[in-house]
């Protein structure tokens, strides 16, 4: 586990899972970390293979409104 805890930073979370990356969007500076080089299968295959498909198909223009049911 990588972690770059400021002083008085609250502890990270217990996260079952076998690696992942938290990075500053904005500095691309990696927060924390857990086995960030390690060889396993892309995560997003499927989300990228599903938007190159579908996005040049979409409207630009089109205005969705999420349902509440969506957003919980």
């Amino acid at each position: 586990m990588i972690v770059a805890e400021p002083a008085g930073a609250a502890r990270l979370p217990s996260v079952p899972t076998s690696a992942y990356v938290v990075a500053d969007a904005g500095t691309g500076e990696v927060l924390a970390a857990k086995d960030p080089h390690g060889l396993l299968r892309p995560a997003s295959t499927l989300k990228l293979l599903t938007a190159i498909t579908l996005i040049p198909l979409l409207n630009p223009d089109a205005m969705v409104a999420a349902s509440r049911q969506a957003t919980t």
